[in-house]
């Protein structure tokens, strides 16, 4: 995973210079008042190169530490000097620091506000409601008008829930963490979260999820899919939720359904048995029924419980179908789906059962990084998923159109152009949407009456 850190070294690589951004230097010692680093000990350059200079210690976990302006630089030893409140971390393992012009602090706003702004292309289900052809999708706020919807597609999965394979993550916690879309959190223990020590089909992490006092808990409320006419819901229907769980410690975690706020049902317990096993649990939801949710739970403070993919569909038990997740998707017509922006924002598609899903694809941003921490300096290891060289050409177009300050005849303003551009085409790829053949709209199942356009 990248972090702020990597961006702003990155962006040092990719504007190379003194006067651009800067360059890393690994440090070879340090004392209070000293960074000291044997790749700056040229001897013979001028004691003025790397003086008057911000040093920024990405590296340092001491917050207080990472920035300090060196006020003299000795070219024989490749020792950086500096007169501010004296270093309370002097173990150098492994650390390195950016010498630039920048203050550290206008780096990671560029940084962080280059994150913001990018979009990439998300996917997002929506269960189908019997007979309804409006849905109202104000939960996804960063729709903010129809522009921002690429395309609406369907397919017949029976999933109920959304986040399967707990990789969607738009927001991050007040220690930097980045959080799982649509997943409720509760009781976890201090170390909880994305790991890359166990990995399930592939992914590159699973979520580490340990109990603190209390049990730890994932929960995802399920839509009873009400449609305003009574037998149309979801009531009175069998419902299977499921998981993917890696734990070490038996009777450790298991996955539980809760109706009307109580737990109704749970699957077995995970054997322990250091590998990844599948706990199931199927109910029959009461026609009495006022809310439906799934969770994991983990109920024992040793050992460890990795989630790997967790979800709940309408159906009587766990199928293959279900386990491969290998529904065909079918692009809606543009002709075919409208929009209502009055209140709040909704689709308008053909009707279709309670057995379903439209999908929605829109432009959505990256999350930015927690505001205390990156005001700070706390958020310089803190993760995101947006693309490192993306983010850093983004990032330099920012800092050299701050230094021009609006001057567009300056050096500084050509090259924020050269940057922005870069950074323009490496963003348009986020939201490449490959276009189908002439035969697979030839193809395309009608969902509702009309003729389809060819596009």
């Amino acid at each position: 995973m990248t972090t702020l850190w990597d961006v702003a070294k990155e962006m040092t690589y990719r504007a190379p210079g003194d006067d651009a951004i800067g360059r890393v230097a690994a440090i070879t010692s340090l004392t209070t008042l000293t960074a000291v680093s044997s790749a700056l000990a040229f001897g013979g350059n001028s004691e003025n190169r790397y003086a008057q200079q911000w040093v920024w210690r990405g590296d340092t976990t001491t917050v207080a530490d990472k920035t300090r302006y060196s006020d003299s630089f000795a070219p024989a030893t490749g020792t950086l000097t500096h007169s501010g409140t004296n270093y309370s971390d002097t173990t150098a393992t492994d650390e390195s620091m950016l010498i630039g012009p920048h203050e550290p602090h206008l780096v990671r706003e560029a940084i962080d506000l280059t994150v913001r702004q990018l979009r990439r292309l998300d996917r997002t289900e929506l269960p189908t409601r019997q007979g309804v052809n409006r849905y109202f999708i104000g939960d996804l706020d960063w729709i903010e008008s129809p522009e921002d919807i690429v395309k609406v597609s369907w397919c017949d999965s029976p999933l109920l829930t959304r986040n399967r394979y707990i990789v969607k993550r738009n927001s991050v916690d007040t220690a930097g963490a980045l959080i799982p879309d649509n997943w409720t959190l509760a009781n976890a223990a201090t170390g909880s979260g994305y790991s890359t020590a166990q990995t399930w089909k592939e992914l590159p992490y699973s979520y580490l999820l340990e109990r603190s006092t209390t049990d730890a808990t994932m929960t995802q409320t399920i839509s009873l899919l009400d449609a305003g006419i009574s037998g149309e819901s979801i009531r009175g229907e069998t419902v299977t939720a499921f998981a993917r769980v890696w734990s070490d410690t038996a009777s450790k975690v298991r996955i539980q359904i809760l109706e009307s706020g109580s737990v109704v049902d749970s699957s077995s317990y995970h054997t322990g048995g250091s590998g990844w096993e599948e706990l199931t649990v199927s109910y029959t939801i009461l026609t009495t029924a006022t809310s439906l949710s799934m969770r994991a739970s983990v109920e024992v403070d040793a050992g460890n419980a990795y989630i790997g993919e967790m979800g709940a569909a309408i159906e009587t038990t766990m199928t293959d179908a279900i386990r491969r997740d290998n529904y065909i998707e079918y692009d809606l017509p543009r002709d075919q789906f409208h929009y209502d922006q009055n209140g709040v924002l909704s689709i308008l598609v053909p009707p279709r059962g309670k057995k379903g899903q439209w999908i929605v694809y829109s432009k959505r941003p990256y999350p930015g990084f927690d505001s205390a921490r990156l005001i700070s300096g706390a958020a310089d290891a803190d993760s995101t998923d947006a693309p490192l060289v993306t983010v850093a050409c983004g990032a330099i177009a920012r800092l050299f159109k701050g230094k021009a300050m609006g001057d567009v005849q300056s050096a500084d303003w050509v090259r924020a152009k050269e940057w922005e551009d870069k950074f323009a085409t490496l963003a348009n790829k986020l939201l490449y949407v490959g276009k189908d053949s002439l035969d697979d709209r030839l193809r395309l199942p009608r969902i509702g009456p009309g003729i389809v356009r060819m596009r």
